[in-house]
This record gives C-alpha cells, structure tokens and sequence, in this order.
C-alpha cells in the first residue's frame, strides 16, 4: 500500500541532499507543485535530478547504475569466462569518493524519519550466510564491505567490488562471481517506490514515446496530447495516432493527421518543438500521483510558447497530483514559467536559482510577489 504523502499532497514539501556526488550539502525550504531551479552550467541542477530519481525509487540498484552508467562510471571485473563485464562503480555517487565509515549519502525532506540513505557498513560472516548461496566460500576471513541503502524501517545491501586497488580491495576472493553476489545480497523488502519519470535534455525516445501513448489510448489523455500540439500549431492538428507498423531501428511511431493534409505525417517530421511539447503532456498523464522530472525544460521550445508552456504543466500537474521539479538555464524559460505562476492563483509554482562557490551550494528562493514582478518588468533572476 503506497505510504502518505506530506501534509501539502506532496511527495517532498521540501528538500536536503548531502553527500551526492557534486553536491556536499543542499537545503531548500520549500518546494512546490511545479518547482523550476534555474542556474548557470555546472552548478549541480542535474546531480540534484538523478538524486531525487534516487530517492523516488529508494534507492534500487537499477536506478543507482543508470546515473552511474550515464557518467560512465563503472569498473570492470572478469565473468565465467574471462572475459570483462561492467559494473557500476557505487563509490562515484559519493562526494568526493569518501566512502569512510561516517560519510553517507542523505536525500529526502528535511523531516528525518522521511530520508533516504546510503552509507558504507560492513557484513560478518553470519550475514554472508544467506540462503540459496555459500557465501563464505566466496570471501577471505574478517569482514566484508557492503553500502546499506535505507529508508525508514526497511534496508537492502548492494555489493561493493572496488576494483581500484586490485581485485583484492574488492573483499573477495572471486571477481567473476559478481553477478550472484549481487542476486544474494540486494533483498526486495524496500518500500513501495515513487512513480517517476525523467524527461530532457534530449528528446524522447521513440520507444517511450509509444510505451506512453498505450497507456492513454482512448481515453482523456489523447486530448490532452493533441492539445499540447495545438500550441503551436493551432486548430490545424486534428488527430494523432500510433500506427501498428514496426520499423526496424525505431519500431512503431507516432502519427499527426494536419487539416488540410491528405496524409498524416510522423511526429517528428513536425520539429523538435513538437516533440518536446507532446512528451511533456504525455508524459503528464502516464505519472498520475508521482514525480516528473525535466532537465533543460526550454529545450525545443520557442520562447512565445514558454508561458503556454508552463500553464499546460502547472494545470495538468494539479488535476493529476503530479511533483514537477525541472530545470533551465534560459532566461525566456524563467520569464514564461513566472509569467504563469503570476497568472494562476491555484498554480503553486515556485521559483529558485541554484548558486555556487566551490563545494559550497545553495538555493535563493523567489517568492510570488517576485515573480510577478519579474513577469512583468523582465527583471532577469537565472
């Protein structure tokens, strides 16, 4: 059964993240429905996504090595035969690669009791000893090093092969044997994870694309992709439709029937725009209840179309119960999304610039009444 929300319907009313990669200690106060973190290149608004994808999944080891294999930080072991296979490389998600007994990883609300944690911990040999698996064949003598994920009452294990210093800082005596140390010790008695969704900032794959509109075939939420299109191309969109053909490097694609046009044409014959515009609300209505993440949300889309933009994302954000945190580094992007925060009392947009010195980070938060008036006069807050 899914655990409850915050007092305010969300998953996160506000957020701390230490010890994550680039970011060594994150506090924002307040987030809101739709959460837009503007900055310049490189100051964390990425690390700050793949952790709240963390988070939202708590912690399973799928979403730990996507982020990982992402960076392409992974290290290499030998299998059966030999012969090299990857493996991601957990210690990389650490600030500054410390892994010593009293640093963790922590991301949540500020509310402890709702954090989640990876920190390093150490097995003995009767916690080796798990069924379906002789443990201690595979291990030399003393104590094995492991990362604890947590999250409330509940924990799972995650190998650690730290193949930096040999196969013997990896604490085991068999580097091949990775794929049934890793089936032994990740335990599936975590909680019910977040829905969640990453977009940006490239386009969406094709592949996702049609995975998306099955989930709202014939119902509401094809008009709400259509009305997406409609943004910039008005009342000529009359239909879209996913055809049942399979092309051989793309599989199936999405079709758009145009008024005035004999034949529809694909998707993504219409721009990146449209694309970007159509994964949006797409992806709006497949994430009911959950969380959607957006990284370089003016990707694509024209600076006249930003405040339509925005008000799609903060209306269908509210009807669905849907966390919004996306990020942008463009001025046209801060002043659309203001400009619809301004213009929807019920919108619950909030609006921050990520700043940076060094390892040190922070949040500077813009209230409505700054909002608007950076609506309306163009004051520039990236």
């Amino acid at each position: 059964m899914p655990e409850e929300k915050a007092n305010n319907g969300l998953h996160l009313p506000d957020l701390v993240i230490r010890g994550f990669r680039g970011i060594k200690d994150l506090s924002i106060p307040k987030l809101g429905r739709v959460t837009l973190l503007a900055g310049k290149n490189s100051v964390g608004k990425t690390t700050l996504l793949e952790a709240l994808s963390i988070f939202a999944s708590r912690g399973r080891y799928s979403i730990l090595s996507s982020v990982l294999a992402r960076h392409d930080e992974m290290s290499k072991l030998l299998d059966e035969d030999d012969i090299e296979i990857e493996t991601p490389n957990i210690i990389a998600l650490f600030h500054g690669w410390d892994v010593t007994r009293n640093t963790s990883i922590v991301i949540g609300p500020s509310e402890k009791a709702g954090q989640l944690r990876i920190e390093k911990t150490f097995l003995t040999d009767k916690q080796l000893q798990l069924p379906g698996l002789e443990m201690l064949e595979l291990f030399g003598d003393g104590e094995f090093q492991s990362f604890k994920v947590s999250y409330r009452d509940k924990e799972h294990m995650l190998p650690w092969f730290d193949v930096s210093q040999g196969t013997e800082g990896a604490n085991f005596k068999n580097p091949r044997l990775h794929r049934n140390m890793r089936r032994a010790l990740i335990k599936s008695d975590m909680p019910m994870e977040i829905k969640c969704e990453t977009l940006g900032p490239s386009l969406l794959e094709t592949n996702r694309i049609a995975r998306f509109w099955d989930g709202i075939a014939l119902t509401d939420g094809e008009e709400h992709a259509v009305d997406a299109l409609r943004l910039i191309f008005g009342n000529k969109v009359e239909r879209i439709a996913l055809t049942a053909e399979e092309f051989k490097q793309h599989g199936r694609r999405i079709i758009v029937k145009l008024k005035g046009r004999s034949h529809p044409v694909p998707l993504k014959s219409l721009g990146d725009g449209a694309v970007r515009l159509f994964s949006v609300a797409l992806t709006l209505t497949n994430v009911k209840d959950g969380i959607l993440l957006i990284d370089e949300a003016e990707n694509g889309i024209h600076h006249s179309i930003q405040p339509d933009f925005w008000r799609m994302v903060l209306r269908m954000a509210r009807e669905n119960n849907i966390q919004v945190l996306a990020t942008t580094h463009s001025w046209d992007c801060v002043r659309g999304f203001a400009q619809a925060a301004a213009d929807d009392q019920d919108a619950e947009g909030v609006l921050y610039r990520l700043e940076r010195d060094d390892e040190d980070i922070w949040a500077v938060f813009y209230p409505e009444d700054q909002l608007k008036i950076a609506a309306e006069q163009g004051t520039e807050v990236r």
